[in-house]
């Protein structure tokens, strides 16, 4: 199948698999072919992949690998021209559409906007004048060795290695699209890439059983290493349709960079068990991580749970005809995230920072810091204390599994912006700004049953958490985010006492429909919106100041739901299956912010339907959407 035979959004996936092997050796190959149409017109993505693995046991010794080698390809969309649209989507939203899609005369063969309007690029013109293109080739290796020692003790040695080498290709057409947008010259930007990844893993396990009782034991030592550089070049000039760069003639220019990061951990689990009742395991982990600095390095991480089969106990016997599983079980445990850029600990020097200096005006070659080091941050830790059932009734065709659990992540990291005067404040550091909790049930229900050679499963799930922030930063530390529009304010406040990301807005309270209305919106003879006019939106003075300023806004919601469901069903007949399902939340809030664009009516952009309906003094009392939802 041709990928012009595929409509928009749709996918085919074709694979191929067979396996064979011997009483010692065992292996199995399969590949396939996946080819994805993005929704957006001439976006796509296809991927080609090889597996290999194999099992060779002899005496006390067992070897084997898997090999995965995939070949991919994107073609995704335009980021952008530099203009409040964004890319093609934000653009095909704020685009005024009388304006025309070709122009045959033009450079680039495309029409956009002119004239007194906001600088949105024309979405058909992004899709066709630039063409962004990723391909990966990627090789995944994993092999292992396993020696059985002596009874109930096993080494096992496991190595891996992955590669992955990523070319991304940029070009840019020469256009002239309407009066707002040019490029005079071809573009290209290439960048190669590579990644590697390995891996070696030592564990030493011990499993013994002795009458009722049951003992497991492992420990173990691992080490990771990755490694990343990118090389870059742009250049400009060469004609139209020669995608390379050494046909470029202007705008020259190269970069490249380079990190790596290492991971070691010592590991040890201990499980015991006695009569198929009782379960207690405990693990420890020390972790150590090149990405803090030497006195920050390693963290401890401890872990114990408990868990018994109250169905197999002698008194529970008389039940077992209606309950066919009960098990208890708790757990505490404290898991280590070391996930933030690489060198952190250590400040960044940007050379090449040159500066006037004198009567003679002469250029000196200087350097700056442009990143503040941040030397005692160290491991964000999680703690989580979990208590949970599993049942199971009529022979666990019906069961139920619940859990309770609190986790609470203290010295998160984050970047916490920092003063402009600075100097550095584009690249805010790494700090361990504080402590979030999350409390919350889970349940899961099921019911297996089976009619003939028809078998089917009935899942639904619910989840409910509570999300808050215990403290940030030195305590009144505000962390704004979610800017919904090119020029607006941020709607989301991260702080002490709230969810993570909550909306703070400042609150409307309608329009107002006569300047009666308008003068009566004061405080102490003052008016509080004094610009304002009838079909103004009238907005809420939240602190009583008698002015409406950002200090007005207030809690409006979480983008956290209160809670989420799921309903979902796996069924089969013969050589036949069927599988589906659905989720949904509840609670939570969505900011629409392309709605201050589409409504405000304050910039030239294509406006909403709804404001068809916008105020006017004819239908003060009827319509919703005011006349300007500029702040006044």
């Amino acid at each position: 199948m041709a990928k012009g035979d595929l409509p928009d959004g749709a996918h085919a996936e074709l694979h191929a698999w067979g396996q064979r092997g011997s009483e010692n050796f065992t292996y199995n190959l399969s590949g396939g072919y996946l080819d994805q149409q993005g929704i957006v017109k001439k976006t796509d993505y296809d991927r080609y992949n090889l597996r290999l693995k194999s099992d060779f046991t002899k005496g006390r010794v067992r070897i084997g690998e898997t090999i995965i080698l995939t070949r991919e390809y994107w073609r995704t969309m335009a980021g952008g021209w530099g203009g409040q649209g964004g890319n093609p989507v934000g653009s095909a939203l704020k685009m005024i559409p009388v304006f025309q899609v070709y122009d045959p005369t033009a450079v680039g063969g495309y029409g956009g906007a002119y004239g007194q309007v906001v600088n949105i690029a024309s979405p058909v013109a992004q899709l066709n004048l630039e063409v962004p293109e990723t391909r990966t080739t990627s090789a995944i290796i994993n092999g292992y060795a396993e020696v059985s020692l002596i009874d109930a003790l096993k080494y096992r040695l496991n190595l891996g290695y992955t590669n992955t080498f990523g070319a991304h290709n940029d070009y840019t057409y020469p256009y002239k699209v309407g009066a707002l947008f040019n490029n005079a010259d071809a573009d290209l930007y290439q960048s190669k890439s590579q990644k590697e990844y390995f891996l070696q893993e030592h564990t030493l396990s011990y499993n013994k059983e002795l009458g009722k009782h049951n003992l497991n034991g492992l420990v173990g030592f691992t080490y990771q290493n990755t490694r990343f550089d990118v090389q870059s070049g742009s250049k400009s000039g060469m004609p139209s349709g020669i995608q390379v760069l050494d046909a470029g003639t202007t705008n020259i220019a190269s970069g490249g960079y380079a990190y790596e990061s290492a991971l070691v951990s010592y590991l040890g689990r201990l499980v015991y068990s006695y009569d198929n009742r009782y379960v207690l395991t405990g693990t420890f982990r020390r972790d150590g991580s090149s990405r803090f600095s030497p006195d920050y390095r390693y963290g401890n991480f401890p872990a114990v749970a408990l868990a018994w089969n109250v169905v197999n106990e002698s008194f529970f016997q008389p039940l077992q005809g209606v309950v066919s599983n009960l098990k208890l079980r708790s757990s505490y445990g404290v898991l280590g995230n070391q996930e933030l850029s690489d060198y952190q600990y250590d400040p960044t020097i940007t050379s090449n920072a040159n500066y006037v200096l004198g009567s003679t005006q002469l250029l000196w070659p200087g350097a700056i810091q442009t990143t503040f080091a941040t030397p005692n941050i160290k491991w964000e830790t999680s703690k989580t204390f979990n208590v949970g059932a599993d049942l199971g009734f009529f022979e666990n065709k019906l069961g139920l599994s619940a859990d309770y659990f609190i986790r609470r992540n203290s010295d998160i990291l984050l970047r916490v912006p920092i003063p402009l005067t600075t100097g550095a404040s584009a690249n805010a550091p790494y700090i361990n700004a504080g402590q979030i909790t999350n409390k919350g049930v889970e349940a899961a229900l099921t019911y297996n049953n089976k009619m003939g050679e028809f078998t089917y499963q009935v899942t639904g799930t619910f989840t409910a958490i509570d999300n808050n922030v215990d403290f940030l930063g030195t305590g009144t530390q505000q962390i704004s985010g979610g800017q919904p529009t090119h020029h607006g304010q941020s709607a989301t406040i991260t702080k002490a006492g709230g969810p993570v990301g909550a909306f703070y807005l400042i609150k409307t309270d309608g329009i107002f429909n006569s300047q009666e209305e308008v003068d009566a919106h004061s405080v102490e003879g003052r008016l509080i919106q004094p610009a304002a006019k009838p079909g103004d939106i009238r907005f809420v003075d939240y602190n009583g100041d008698g002015a409406i300023s950002q200090d007005d806004r207030q809690y409006c919601g979480s983008p956290n739901p209160k809670f989420s469901y799921g309903f979902g069903s796996n069924s089969s007949w013969k050589n036949f299956d069927l599988s589906f399902f659905f989720q949904g939340t509840y609670g939570n809030k969505i900011y629409n912010g392309l709605r201050e664009d589409l409504e405000g009516m304050n910039l030239e952009f294509n406006y909403s339907p709804a404001t068809l309906n916008a105020w006017t003094r004819r239908t003060p009392r009827i319509s919703r959407v005011p006349s300007s939802t500029t702040p006044t």
